[in-house]
């Protein structure tokens, strides 16, 4: 034997090596240990071979990651032991929420939105990586309330829409309201207020997708009657059927029933509204329903001429005298007749 001071070195970066000769092994690989002796050209080497350690990390790749629904991406996992040598692994992916699905090789399939954690699992390690999905393209429209609705002249509602991708994930909208038929008011923000009566369509748009919904307006209350016709002259003994037609605030039809009567006794009217003409002079035909009241100015003028009566009824006279008759027609309702008489006197009594 013979004393020497060795001088360490490694052929490889395999870890440290200090100068007393311990060697603490940290990167895998091959290399080989060498002392060497500066005093004469002796050198002795063994072959050393470091293998990774135990599992100590696992590492996912892509870190972060943002997808829209639809879209898929493979994400990989990388093992290494303390000192960052990789272990190959064969993890077990699992997501933290349910926003897709991942496959048994990391290939993630977004379907709903929404944050989770991708993570590799080996035994009781893991490493994970943050996703983050948003909607897709628009590719449906949904109204509420979905309809079909029954709406009066002046009721109003508003409409809500809303958009979805084809994953049922909601999207946001810009919408364009429309109606098929100008029956009411439509605003930019989807209030609806009706007005006219029938049947129409509230058709909403955004980004090339459309939805409808169905409307069937009926009249309103009553605001207003008409009686047809307005203004009429008849002669007493005539008969003249009434109509009326009712009104709401938007001058649809409203259906009414009404109660007739006459102002001014110019005759008679029945529950259908056949007015008699009776008394001449001027008055008006009143029809009231549901507190509303609609009129018709009447003028009756006096009928045919039925009765002519004279005065003085009894009249003596002495031979010589004169008096003055006078007569007034009548017709069968006690209207008077002008009339224009011819005078004539019986039994050449005297002369008129």
């Amino acid at each position: 034997l013979v004393p020497i001071a060795p001088t360490w070195r490694l052929t490889a970066n395999l870890g440290e090596l200090d100068p007393a000769g311990v060697f603490r092994a940290q990167q895998a690989g091959q290399g080989r240990i060498r002392a060497e002796v500066d005093t004469r050209p002796v050198v002795a080497e063994i072959p050393v071979e470091v293998v990774p350690a135990a599992l100590h990390r696992i590492e996912v790749q892509p870190q972060t990651l943002t997808l829209s629904a639809g879209e898929e991406l493979p994400f990989t996992a990388t093992g290494s032991d303390a000192f960052g040598n990789t272990i190959p692994i064969t993890p077990r992916w699992e997501l933290t929420a349910a926003l897709g699905t991942i496959s048994a090789t990391g290939t993630f399939v977004a379907r709903r939105v929404g944050a989770a954690l991708v993570q590799a699992w080996v035994d009781q390690l893991s490493g994970q990586a943050s996703v983050l999905v948003k909607p897709s393209t628009l590719t449906s429209l949904t109204i509420a309330p979905a309809g079909p609705l029954s709406l009066t002249a002046g009721d109003a509602t508003t409409l809500a829409v809303s958009g979805y991708d084809a994953y049922g994930n909601t999207v946001a909208v810009s919408p364009t309201w429309s109606q098929t038929a100008p029956l009411g008011t439509l605003s930019p923000d989807g209030s609806f207020r009706a007005e006219k009566v029938g049947r129409t369509a509230l058709v909403v748009q955004s980004n090339g997708q459309s939805a409808a919904v169905q409307v069937t307006i009926t009249p309103g209350k009553l605001t207003r009657m008409a009686i047809s016709p307005a203004d009429v002259a008849l002669r007493a003994g005539d008969t003249l059927r009434f109509q009326t037609t009712g009104f709401d605030a938007y001058e649809n039809e409203v259906e009414v029933q009404p109660t007739w009567r006459v102002v001014n006794d110019i005759g008679e009217i029945s529950p259908t509204g056949e007015f008699t003409a009776m008394q001449a002079q001027t008055g008006q035909v009143v029809a009231t329903a549901a507190g509303i009241a609609g009129q018709a100015q009447v003028t009756v003028h006096p009928g045919p001429l039925t009765l002519l009566k004279v005065t003085p009824e009894d009249l003596r006279l002495r031979a010589g005298e004169a008096a003055e008759m006078g007569v007034v027609g009548y017709d069968t309702f006690g209207n008077v007749v002008p009339v224009q008489p011819v005078w004539q006197v019986t039994a050449g009594m005297g002369s008129i």
